[in-house]
């Protein structure tokens, strides 16, 4: 059983074949981009990393689904939707409004590209701007399924992950006392580890928020 027609499903997954190709031929690695931090995780430490890999996932399954009739498939596509929504919708929003235009982030992208990574302001985009508009597309051809989503699905999916992130980034700040991103170091100097943990439970509610407008916007399609 189909979750959304087929090109959608191709679609969606060479979007994230872009993202994750982009990832790897064009941007500065992680160990070499932040060694101390990235040492024991690599490219892992990056929350666009997580989100391009299980999107593309998500997308082959989605394709997969299409082909094959896999009831168990059909129903772990359904339960990891809202977290795919969340997912995509944040990847875009959240990098644009929280990362791109950090100073410390637009210095990295000109100090490396005169060090020979003379794409990285297209790698910023390839990597962060395709996942909402895609998600959003597949969310807009879903196909009625039958089936339905709780709320108590999206607080464990959405939220289980993000707290699984939360989780690996505090272990790798304990390995190496580096955060991965420039945002964090930014709210320690406006309010110490109390506003650092203020935001990190804001994006949470955040994540989490976003998954309940995908699962909204599931039950809706069901209703054909």
């Amino acid at each position: 059983m189909a979750l959304v027609p087929i090109w959608v499903a191709v679609a969606c997954a060479l979007s994230q074949s872009v993202a994750l190709y982009s990832t790897f031929n064009f941007a500065v690695p992680a160990i070499i981009r932040v060694p101390e931090c990235a040492k024991y995780l690599g490219n892992w430490i990056w929350l666009t990393f997580h989100t391009n890999t299980i999107l593309f996932s998500f997308y082959s399954f989605s394709i997969l689904s299409s082909l094959f009739s896999i009831p168990l498939l059909d129903t772990l596509l359904v339960v990891y939707f809202p977290l795919a929504f969340a997912m995509g919708t944040f990847l875009t929003l959240g990098y644009y409004l929280l990362d791109h235009f950090n100073p410390e982030q637009i210095k990295f992208r000109k100090q490396w590209s005169q060090r020979g990574y003379y794409h990285l302001e297209a790698d910023a985009h390839l990597q962060h701007s395709l996942g909402a508009p895609f998600v959003w597309l597949y969310a807009y051809f879903l196909y009625p399924s039958g089936l339905t989503i709780t709320h108590f699905n999206v607080v464990f999916v959405v939220g289980g992950f993000f707290v699984f992130y939360l989780i690996q980034i505090h272990i790798n700040y304990y390995l190496t006392e580096k955060w991965p991103y420039p945002i964090l170091y930014d709210m320690e100097n406006m309010g110490g580890a109390l506003a650092r943990n203020a935001f990190f439970v804001a994006l949470t509610g955040i994540y989490v928020a976003l998954g309940l407008g995908g699962r909204a916007i599931f039950q809706y399609r069901q209703s054909g």
